[in-house]
């Protein structure tokens, strides 16, 4: 399928004033969660598939700006966004694209939808909402208190939520009035959070680093209970068929390694299902009765049987993809082009 254009914008690199303090205790891929490595790689890039298989993704279009960072499905649309917070929305299943305009937020955004609005909040900890993601219709709230770096955000029970790092620990903050009003319920003595998933009546959130979980069934009450999961780091984690699956990289066999993990307790316990070969991960979702999960290096796996075993689909090597979401039988991954 022929790629599409959306429109050519250039921007300065994306300088996060932080960064030297994060790596002292960060992974040395913290530059893709920060942004830092966009505006020298390449135009966003989105990818369209319905089963998620080898050979079935359509290379369907081409931003021309900044890497796609994340993409949410809801009210019958996808939505994604770039790392300079520009947005576009595809209400055909992704086949063609408007481009919306920008936030206006100078840092590195992720999506969600719930409680029919699509919240972006960026790195920063700045947040806004829309019905349908079109240009006019953001609206900005309050921002995350205490000014953490927000590595995602999810919607679950009612409640919109966000974690990160502030004062080298990792954070876990939620609202229950769609971003008006933020409360904090982190776990003590967590390293940095960069995946949080709400399924089966709990929240499960992810660590960069030590294969570290933590699970809460209130998180009203900042009770979270922590499980090991290896040893490896996660970016990301997905919930569906009363499984979780968290995905990352390893060391093993060589740095950077695809690194998958299940959990069908509610993360109390982990099994490794990690394939041999692969490359680190950024990406899950669950759709179709399948998980797909997308990373560096055009990598794409999707497993048909909740994360026990997983088959290669990858794309083109010269493509990372970040994020992956599923919406009325499509899957689409987003990242960029890797010169």
């Amino acid at each position: 399928m022929k790629t599409k254009s959306l429109g050519k914008r250039r921007h300065p690199v994306l300088v996060v004033c932080f960064v030297a303090l994060l790596l002292s205790s960060c992974s040395d891929m913290l530059g893709y969660f920060l942004g830092t490595e966009t505006g020298v790689r390449g135009d966003g890039r989105i990818y369209q598939s319905v089963s998620g298989e080898q050979g079935a993704w359509n290379d369907i279009a081409n931003t021309e700006t900044y890497w796609i960072w994340t993409i949410a499905y809801g009210n019958g649309r996808f939505v994604a966004v770039d790392n300079s917070s520009q947005v576009f929305v595809s209400i055909d299943d992704g086949n063609t694209w408007s481009n919306e305009g920008a936030l206006g937020f100078p840092a590195t955004p992720h999506v969600t939808f719930g409680n029919n609005y699509f919240f972006v909040c960026t790195f920063s900890g700045s947040v806004c909402r829309s019905t349908d993601g079109t240009q006019g219709s953001w609206t900005e709230v309050t921002s995350i208190p205490g000014s953490p770096s927000i590595f995602d955000i999810t919607y679950g029970n009612g409640l919109l939520v966000a974690v990160g790092l502030r004062n080298a620990a990792g954070r876990v903050y939620y609202s229950g009035d769609d971003g008006n009003t933020w409360a904090e319920s982190s776990p003590a003595g967590s390293p940095i959070i960069t995946g949080i998933a709400y399924g089966g009546g709990r929240f499960i959130a992810v660590c960069d680093g030590g294969g570290q979980t933590w699970w809460t069934n209130n998180i009203f009450l900042g009770t979270w209970n922590s499980s090991a999961a290896g040893t490896g780091r996660f970016f990301d984690i997905a919930y569906g068929n009363n499984r979780f699956i968290a995905v990352g990289d390893c060391t093993n066999p060589v740095a950077y390694s695809s690194y998958m993990v299940w959990s069908s307790d509610g993360g109390v316990t982990w099994n490794d299902s990690s394939p041999v070969g692969g490359e680190w991960l950024h990406g899950i979702a669950y759709g179709n009765n399948r998980f797909v999960t997308v990373g560096y290096r055009g990598q794409i796996w999707y497993s048909v049987d909740d994360g026990v075993s997983w088959n290669d689909a990858s794309i083109s090597f010269d493509i990372d993809l970040l994020s992956v979401a599923y919406g009325n039988t499509h899957f689409l991954a987003v990242g960029g082009a890797n010169p």
